[in-house]
């Protein structure tokens, strides 16, 4: 019977996101026009909920999104009302995640989301906090899927796959890499990250000498990684994962001898990566929008701050928290409304707006205008820049 009631809500469920979609494009959309009515007539602080695992290094996002608030806080808050951070700890569960996203709709005073981690929970529940006129915030999301359907009130605080897969690939070509293998995890995410990074490798005049996927979860490449060493010359490996999969597949193939440098995507930018790999994560090279040592002084003082606060350095998604929450204070400042619609707006028409990870410049699809793309590499112990220049497309 709970079997049967759980299929039935997710049918619910998707049924409800799908006539959203249908309704976005109409001239007037009540559920959303009620929230602001509410939300600009209430005296309650206005809320902003956080759809963010809570475990490991991703908890980080949730202390600089909680700095950033309790910053405004002090100072009086924004057009004279405080900040509440509202913490719903991932779901990783396209089903659980919906049923949170309807959770999160029913609260009038929530104004935005900063959220999910995972692309396949960002992208649907993006379309019910569009239709009930909530402003989405995403850190990690970069499959272009989630800016594409033309709602506007949907941003992305980092670079999209397309750049992503430029970066790295300039990379390659600057290092002198000629022959290149992609290996990447068989989901939208891996997928079209290693599509973007081959198209702007035969760009690069690069050669892509073999491609293969691997599962979500999978614990041995030990054979895919014997056949590369037996098979093929190559100079490097671009792999699209997640740092507990990339951490075992570059581990094992230093067991099996193959020193070949690897490259990957900003999901390696973490200490738990580094902590995974161990001493074989050392020379790996990955992409990031953010580095503790910046030469500013908001840098300088989010560092100092974020240390004081909570005792450690802050790694990119404390960075991307902290930006998030700025980000539509400052929307809201300029506007000077607490309107979804003018936030987003106003949101979109603001040029190089300060940020730890920024500066930040979105178009009209909520995604980054010239983007900041830092490499790392893995040295001693810890993430370094590559370059001391930025990467431009």
């Amino acid at each position: 019977m709970k079997a049967i009631k759980h299929v039935l809500k997710t049918i619910l469920i998707t049924i409800s996101c799908i006539c959203a979609v249908s309704l976005l494009s109409a001239c007037s959309n009540d559920k959303a026009k009620e929230r602001s009515k509410h939300i600009i007539s209430s005296k309650e602080p206005v809320a902003i909920a956080i759809t963010w695992p809570k475990r490991g290094r991703l908890e980080n996002l949730y202390r600089g999104a909680t700095l950033a608030a309790e910053q405004v806080n002090t100072k009086g808050g924004v057009l004279k009302r405080k900040l509440k951070l509202l913490e719903h700890p991932g779901k990783e569960s396209v089903t659980k995640s919906l049923l949170d996203a309807k959770e999160i709709t029913k609260n009038k005073n929530v104004l935005a989301v900063i959220g999910h981690y995972h692309p396949y929970l960002s992208i649907p529940t993006s379309t019910l906090f569009q239709f009930h006129g909530i402003i989405m915030i995403d850190p990690a999301t970069s499959n272009k899927a989630l800016t594409n359907r033309g709602y506007d009130l949907v941003f992305r605080l980092i670079p999209n796959n397309d750049k992503f897969g430029f970066a790295a690939a300039r990379y390659a070509k600057a290092k002198g890499y000629k022959k290149i293998i992609i290996y990447y995890v068989k989901n939208d995410f891996g997928r079209e990250l290693a599509n973007a990074f081959e198209k702007n490798a035969f760009a690069e005049g690069l050669d892509i000498v073999d491609r293969l996927s691997y599962e979500d979860g999978q614990r041995d490449f030990s054979n895919t990684l014997e056949d590369w060493k037996l098979l093929h010359k190559f100079d490097a490996v671009f792999v699209a994962g997640d740092p507990t999969e990339t951490a075992l597949i570059i581990q094992q193939a230093r067991k099996l001898k193959l020193m070949t440098p690897f490259i990957g995507s900003h999901r390696l930018d973490s200490d738990e990566f580094i902590k995974l790999a161990g001493k074989e994560a050392e020379g790996t090279v990955f992409i990031s929008t953010y580095h503790p040592d910046e030469p500013n002084q908001q840098t300088k003082d989010f560092v100092k701050g974020y240390k004081a606060r909570f005792g450690k350095m802050p790694d990119t998604w404390a960075a991307l928290g902290y930006d998030a929450v700025n980000l539509l204070v400052k929307a809201i400042e300029a506007s000077k409304s607490i309107d979804a619609k003018k936030i987003a707006n106003t949101l979109k028409k603001l040029k190089n707006i300060p940020g730890v990870a920024g500066p930040y410049q979105f178009n009209q699809q909520g995604d980054l205008v010239k983007p900041k793309l830092i490499l790392k590499v893995i040295k001693d112990g810890k993430s370094q820049r590559v370059l001391s220049k930025r990467i431009k497309k």
